[in-house]
């Protein structure tokens, strides 16, 4: 999980400002001077003394404050942490940091500052401060540092913190990124504070959830000063296991702030913002989402006379109509500047957009395609919805609270409802993003009588099947003739959301560009040249980029097919044989060949035995302390893959071993099914694994288990070759 990474572990900091000046000294006596609430804080629970680490303190503070033009944004946290095994030593002995940074708010930058504090504490109450200046060593990244802590023992606390400033300026306002947090760390927590300060002029929106405590607003002398904290006790650890999600069942908190200097910024904002700067919004009813949406859309209309006049005398069923304009779109504003932009950036020709005409429109957000697709749908009065949800493992569409959290899609509401989610350069019309899959969310409706979003109503987002997202490999196994090793050419079918990884993981743009200029009948950027001259040195240019590319894909897709086989494998070549771009039915086909040479074969006498069960790839393997589970179950889809493998048996040899490859594991969660026969001198072994469902409850874990063990079993299965 992402967000708990940086609770542990290696530490992010920037400091443009080691030295103790007199700010650094001010801050540090904040957390260790005289009136420090926690240095006498060095004992844990009993319940507690055969965890790992304890976390004593863990403080999160954020403020924020305006100063005529200026805005100062602090964010800062400090924790203390008892060590009590070797493991957690490890895990605190070392912490990474860049020096200095530039702050990228507001409209002008100014350089922001970090203080960084560590110190250790022994169990005879002894202290030693880390000196970051002197103990710090740069790395090979740029910019960055690291600190080694030496000398740690179990029985030791580590103290630190992190202080950051970050001015700038703003005339009129700024929306803060949210910032969303589990209570609940790795290690068990003695006690847990967040504090945060704002003043008028800042819209704060906050809530806790899954049985948090509530934030508490603290009296001030100055009516503008508002400042607010959160407190808890006793906190359990959370392993945070693979398919979990934290803010489905963990207490957690989540906030944003909002800056608006006058009431034009407050209604120019997509946001959501309490009536009164003084009061926080702690809830987003379906009824706020309508007028914002309605707000901000407005008439939808996208002012593109060439998508006008292009669809404007189309004599196309609406179904059809649909599809040309996705895909119209996805060439026009997407890919068919692909090519000037990586022309520009690699320094070939700087001015490459200038081949392309005065009027350029380039869909680069979610706005701006619901905005161009809905255009065209009114102009043909195509009734559509506006569907707002969130990601499923986020929480639930009734926990919403800022923007940043929604998924904004279109529902075409033809005899199928048509949900279009995804826009980028290898989506089909019917691509859906995995996390919304099944979720609840709200749908807008757009009136042609009143020309505006008027009404909505919460609905749910239907699933894709494991069916509709699978993954066939087909394999043709030969033997060395010296049994060194094999050689296998496999042919591999994507569909659905494995199709949509294995596209992004593997094609590169010179993959899919010529047949992107081909159906969207426009010209590539060497064809806009009218310069022979310039024309040939840029070509030349290109070529050679491409041809450095294509060396980077070739040794990125080996490393691929080595990471899915967890073994080496040598002389791999690769040739694409379906895009599978332009129909959400289609799939992404490639063929490839290798060797393996290592790991597979092991002679036993006359006979060899091959570990035939690796060939499935690799499975996942469950570790002991991962079997006893108390979260439910959040997979990202439901998918599935077959394995079909077919082993020329070498002449002379006949197969023994085949009972330990036909396993049938098929239960309401998943299934592990692998058969084995012979046909003449072919062994075809055939296997399918099934994910049936995105989630699952706790309840059914055991179920979950029993096919992925099958199917990590499967791989330590083997066969004996046997002569005569």
């Amino acid at each position: 999980m992402k967000f708990y990474k940086s609770l542990i572990l290696t530490l992010l900091f920037s400091s443009s400002l080691f030295s103790q000046s007199k700010e650094a000294l001010e801050i540090k006596n904040l957390y260790w001077g005289d009136n420090d609430t926690q240095k006498n804080n060095v004992d844990i629970p009993v319940e507690w003394e055969n965890e790992s680490a304890v976390i004593l303190y863990q403080e999160y503070f954020y403020d924020y404050h305006k100063y005529g033009k200026k805005v100062k944004y602090i964010n800062a946290i400090r924790k203390r942490v008892k060590l009590l095994d070797n493991a957690s030593i490890k895990e605190y002995s070392e912490f990474s940091f860049v020096k200095s940074f530039r702050v990228a708010r507001g409209y002008w930058g100014k350089k922001g500052k970090k203080h960084l504090g560590i110190k250790i504490i022994k169990p005879d109450g002894t202290e030693k401060e880390i000196e970051i200046d002197k103990e710090a060593v740069e790395t090979d990244n740029y910019n960055e540092y690291k600190i080694a802590i030496s000398g740690l023992e179990v029985g030791d606390i580590i103290d630190y913190y992190s202080y950051t400033i970050e001015p700038f300026k703003q005339k009129s306002g700024y929306t803060f990124k949210s910032i969303e947090r589990p209570l609940i760390d790795i290690y068990p927590t003695k006690e847990f504070v967040l504090r945060f300060n704002t003043e008028n002029d800042f819209f704060i929106n906050f809530n806790t959830y899954n049985g948090a405590p509530k934030l508490k607003e603290i009296e001030t002398d100055k009516s503008n000063d508002r400042r607010y904290v959160l407190k808890a006790n006793n906190l359990k650890k959370s392993e945070f296991p693979r398919w979990s999600a934290p803010f489905k069942e963990l207490p957690f908190f989540k906030f944003q702030v909002i800056f608006a200097r006058n009431g034009s910024y407050e209604n120019s904002i997509f946001d959501f913002l309490s009536d009164d700067e003084k009061d926080i919004k702690k809830s987003v009813s379906k009824e706020d989402v309508l007028k914002l949406y309605d707000n901000h859309y407005g008439i939808f209309k996208y002012y593109d006379k060439a998508q006008s006049k292009y669809f404007k005398d189309k004599k196309l069923s609406n179904e059809e109509l649909v599809m040309e304009l996705y895909y119209y779109l996805r060439h026009h504003h997407r890919n068919q500047f692909i090519q000037p932009v990586i022309i520009r950036e690699s320094d070939i020709v700087f001015n490459s957009f200038h081949h392309y005409g005065t009027r350029i429109s380039f869909i680069d957000t979610n706005y701006k395609f619901i905005k161009a697709f809905a255009s065209t749908l009114i102009d043909k009065e195509i009734p559509f919805d506006v569907i707002v949800t969130k990601n499923r493992d986020d929480g639930d569409i009734e926990d919403l609270l800022f923007s940043s959290e929604m998924n904004t899609i279109l529902r075409v509401n033809l005899d199928t409802p048509l949900y279009i989610s995804i826009f980028d350069s290898h989506s089909t019309l019917s691509s859906m993003n995995p996390l919304i899959e099944s979720s609840k969310a709200y749908a807008l409706s757009y009136s042609y009588e009143k020309k505006r979003l008027d009404a909505v109503e919460e609905i749910t987002i239907p699933s894709s099947s494991y069916v509709d997202n699978e993954s066939l490999e087909e394999l043709n196994v030969n033997l060395k003739e010296d049994f060194s090793g094999i050689k296998i050419n496999r042919m591999s079918k994507h569909t659905g959301h494995n199709k949509t990884f294995k596209q992004e993981d593997l094609l590169y743009f010179f993959d899919f560009l010529d047949e992107e200029y081909s159906k969207g009948k426009t010209k590539n950027f060497f064809e806009r040249l009218k310069n022979k001259k310039n024309k040939i040195k840029a070509k030349k240019e290109y070529d050679a980029l491409v041809e450095k590319l294509k060396k980077k894909q070739k040794e990125h897709f080996k490393k691929t097919v080595e990471s899915e086989y967890d073994m080496g494998i040598e002389n791999h070549t690769f040739e694409f044989h379906e895009m599978g771009r332009y129909s959400g039915d289609s799939s992404f086909a490639f063929k490839d060949e290798f060797e393996i040479n290592e790991g597979l074969i092991k002679k036993a006498g006359p006979n060899y035995i091959i570990q035939i069960g690796k060939l499935i790839g690799g499975q996942v393997d469950i570790t002991e302390k991962e079997r006893t589970r108390e979260e439910n179950i959040y997979f990202r889809n439901p998918r599935s893959y077959r394995n079909v493998i077919k082993l020329t048996i070498p002449e002379g040899y006949k197969v023994v071993g085949l009972d330990k490859l036909k396993k049938t594991i098929d239960n309401p969660t998943g299934a592990f099914i692998s058969s084995a026969e012979i046909d003449g001198d072919i062994l075809t072994i055939t296997t399918s694994k099934a994910y049936k469902n995105n989630f699952e409850p706790n309840a059914n874990w055991n179920s979950i288990l029993d096919f992925l063990d099958a199917a990590y079993q499967f791989t330590n299965e083997k066969i004996l070759l046997k002569k005569g």
